[in-house]
């Protein structure tokens, strides 16, 4: 390839991996949606019956399915859900994936002991860790399609 042509791919790359960001209202729904996920429990306490589960838990569940057709829709870019077809990103959706599954029970747990204050704290810890994680997923991603590193298969 030419020097011409070769810019002309990482232009492409770079519009791309711009056109990839995400808006900034899923950082604000992904996050309302990750407080529901992880507290459902809280919620549980604090709600009388199954509304938490209705109001609260479903919702946030729906988010995350359909927060890929979300960005789809508005951005015009479909991204590929599977982690292996970002290798940089892999790490950061590992780390998402453990910190959610490690809050979720701990908030369960310390709610079953009665330890509110505690179960709060660790709401809001695995909240703020998994957007963290996501917006370093969402770099590593945007990272690999301008370095072209992106794997179809």
């Amino acid at each position: 390839m030419t020097h011409e042509a070769m810019a002309q791919v990482a232009a492409q790359r770079e519009q791309l991996a711009e056109k990839a960001r995400l808006p900034w209202w899923f950082w604000v729904l992904f996050t309302v949606a990750t407080v529901g996920l992880v507290g459902g429990p809280l919620f549980a306490r604090a709600l009388p019956g199954d509304v938490s589960t209705y109001v609260i838990t479903w919702p946030s569940i729906l988010v995350y399915a359909v927060a890929d057709r979300l960005v789809r829709w508005t951005r015009g870019i479909s991204l590929s859900t599977r982690m292996t077809a970002y290798p940089s990103a892999r790490r950061p959706g590992i780390a998402f994936l453990l910190i959610g599954i490690v809050g979720i029970i701990g908030v369960s747990t310390l709610h079953r002991v009665e330890q509110l204050p505690w179960a709060v704290a660790v709401l809001v810890l695995a909240t703020v860790l998994m957007v963290g994680a996501m917006v370093a997923m969402q770099r590593a991603m945007r990272r690999d399609i301008r370095e072209g590193r992106v794997r179809s298969a």
